[in-house]
């Protein structure tokens, strides 16, 4: 990223050098700027993004396993189950 900053170069340049696509490496600079905190709202920063697929691992693993978590505490929710404290020790019912 510093070398298509200092080079004074455009990105197609940069990554013609690197011998990449400019696609590739636009993509390389606009996630840097994401993780840097100029990305647009909403926008998952590179640590996000990797637990975000940690977390669907997790899920589909738990879905082999039986119920997927998600979709089992949905179901509750639907039926009125709802969960049984609120995580502050109040109860529910």
């Amino acid at each position: 990223m510093q070398l298509v900053r200092d080079s004074g170069k455009s990105v197609g340049a940069v990554a013609r050098d690197l011998d990449l696509t400019e696609m590739a490496l636009r993509s390389w600079l606009r996630q840097a700027g994401i993780d840097a905190g100029r990305g647009a709202a909403g926008a998952l920063t590179t640590d996000e993004r990797e637990e975000l697929a940690r977390l669907r691992r997790e899920n589909r693993a738990a879905g082999d396993a039986g119920a997927r978590p998600v979709a089992r505490d949905r179901r509750r929710l639907e039926d009125g189950e709802g969960p049984a404290t609120r995580g502050d020790g109040d109860s529910q019912h």
